[in-house]
């Protein structure tokens, strides 16, 4: 199987290898947008996922000095991943189907480390 080349080959892999994935965005640490599915395309997720981060790094930092090195969050009706990348960008993706944990995270496991290579080059 060839490499994917582009963010938007990686994120179309991300949905090969996780039928459940409802939408995904790659961004940067100013939330702009770098790459995204057709379903979070817009700055609205790439925004959020920056926010979301900040936020979650701070607040639980509130309690215990702490490094979030991924989130799962489950939120009806589904569940969503975050994960940074290389550069403090980030990856947010999104499922419907909370019983696909799981699946959500490995691929985008697999996909964040496609994505931290291409970002770690620009």
């Amino acid at each position: 199987m060839q490499m994917p080349m582009t963010i938007a080959e990686v994120l179309e892999q991300y949905r090969t290898n996780c039928s459940a994935l409802a939408g995904a965005v790659v961004a940067t640490q100013d939330g702009l947008v770098l790459g995204a599915t057709d379903s979070f395309a817009g700055d609205t997720p790439a925004a959020a996922a920056t926010s979301l981060w900040v936020h979650l790094q701070q607040d639980l930092s509130m309690i215990r000095s702490t490094t979030v090195g991924e989130a799962l969050l489950w939120a009806e009706p589904g569940v969503w991943y975050l994960c940074p990348l290389a550069h403090h960008h980030l990856l947010l993706a999104y499922s419907e189907s909370p019983d696909h944990a799981g699946a959500l995270r490995l691929a985008g496991h697999v996909a964040a480390q496609q994505l931290a290579r291409m970002v770690s080059s620009v």
